[in-house]
């Protein structure tokens, strides 16, 4: 049980008090899935809660206050494979775009840094 209260200190708690809406610096793969888990499982349960009470705006209302952090975390995990954190926007391009940006999520960190300065020094 303490170590479900550190990670969830540290993992959620944190990202949502601390760096609620920073884009700065960078998030680690572990800090960015498993705040991911804890968003998913916290709206699995009101999403769970508001089907049982037929009030569907209830989900709807509730993802709100996740929203500016799943962006600025997914910005910084971007940034901590060593490329701009406007790549996220690249998952707007119907299918493909979605797939590589969930790829990027998955890379270790500066994964493609050394790729990126190579690519840069060309031109």
């Amino acid at each position: 049980m303490e170590k479900f209260k550190a990670s969830l200190k540290t993992y959620f708690l944190d990202v949502l008090v601390n760096q609620y809406v920073d884009f700065k610096g960078r998030a680690s793969r572990t800090q960015f899935w498993m705040f991911f888990l804890y968003v998913f499982v916290i709206m699995f349960v009101i999403g769970f809660i508001a089907g049982l009470l037929n009030m569907p705006r209830l989900a709807q209302l509730a993802i709100l206050p996740f929203l500016l952090p799943n962006i600025a975390i997914a910005v910084r995990r971007i940034r901590d494979l060593g490329i701009s954190g406007w790549f996220i926007l690249v998952s707007f391009v119907p299918f493909v775009g979605s797939i590589l940006v969930l790829i990027g999520y998955c890379l270790p960190t500066d994964f493609l840094k050394p790729y990126v300065e190579k690519l840069m020094k060309k031109n």
